[in-house]
């Protein structure tokens, strides 16, 4: 992936994540609550889809200073909005973690009204920085946002989640992680489609829909996975869907692997994408023992699933 194509993540912490933060946090102790859930950042997995589909779709491979100020806020949007949803994930009352990006959650650094509120700034902020695209695009985009992460998107993933309904069946293992893992994933792919003033882009729309589903169901299964290696709490012991449904996960996970195939011919996308692969393979590997001894029924599935990640 050519460093000259995609976002300088340095240079937008400087110069767009720093100076909005100032912009728009209260001049109070509750600053630090909202620094130390968003920096360090983690992988800026989202914002990097979202910059290395942009320049793909690039017609002439450049890009003017608007058009990467539209994409520098619309990255901090899936930022700050993937970060709202970690400190909520986080608290006593949903996943119960006390950690986060190997140092204490949220909650446990301060407390957990707190880690809430900020958790509902971060909301509020994403879309503030959403607001500041300029595109004749953006009232689409706004509510396409709302939609996928709202009561019948990303909120109601977390719903059936918490809810326990990922254990009703393999339907509703599905529908929850669509709903709470692929949606982000799917507007990172979706965004730069609305960035770009070309109606002939929106076109293609369906094409990365379906592929950030396929691509965020595959990152919450083989997440899923490497957990097996862990302690886990009850709560995730009952909701892990591997020793129930191995059979039909690894099938599942080569069909979608199949889907993230076809964009190949998105050059950015497609190698960072397979970066991602080659990760999740290494952590397979690196936990295929402890996996095995913990669940020796899924060997069969761990080995398949690791020669195609290889």
């Amino acid at each position: 992936m050519s460093n000259e194509v995609l976002i300088n993540f340095d240079q937008w912490y400087r110069q767009q994540l720093l100076p909005f933060l100032k912009a728009n946090l209260p001049h109070s102790d509750a600053s630090e609550v909202y620094h130390y859930a968003l920096i360090p950042w983690g992988k800026l997995f989202r914002p990097q889809l979202c910059a290395s589909l942009f320049y793909d779709l690039m017609a002439d491979g450049t890009a003017s200073k608007q058009d990467i100020n539209n994409l520098a806020h619309a990255c901090l949007f899936l930022e700050l909005h993937h970060t709202y949803s970690l400190a909520h994930d986080d608290l006593p009352c949903m996943d119960d973690d006390d950690v986060r990006r190997g140092r204490p959650s949220l909650h446990k650094q301060f407390n957990e009204w707190k880690a809430l509120l900020c958790g509902d700034g971060l909301l509020n902020l994403s879309y503030l920085s959403l607001s500041k695209i300029e595109s004749k695009n953006l009232s689409l985009l706004f509510k396409l946002a709302t939609k996928s992460m709202g009561p019948c998107g990303l909120i109601h993933g977390q719903y059936l989640d918490l809810n326990q309904e990922s254990t009703i069946n393999f339907k509703f293992l599905l529908l929850t992680h669509e709903l709470k893992t692929a949606r982000l994933i799917q507007l990172s792919l979706i965004i730069p489609l609305f960035l770009n003033q070309s109606q002939q882009k929106l076109k293609i729309y369906k094409k990365f829909w379906r592929a950030g589903y396929s691509l965020g169901l595959v990152f919450q299964l083989i997440d899923d996975l490497t957990e097996l290696s862990d302690p886990m709490k009850s709560h995730e012991k009952e909701i892990n869907p591997w020793p129930l449904h191995y059979q039909k996960l690894c099938p599942e996970i080569i069909k979608h692997l199949n889907i993230l195939e076809k964009l190949k011919s998105y050059n950015n996308l497609y190698h960072l994408i397979s970066l991602y692969k080659k990760k999740m393979g290494q952590s397979l590997l690196e936990n295929h023992s402890l996996i095995i001894q913990k669940y020796p029924q899924l060997q069969n599935s761990l080995n398949q699933i690791l020669r195609e990640f290889s």
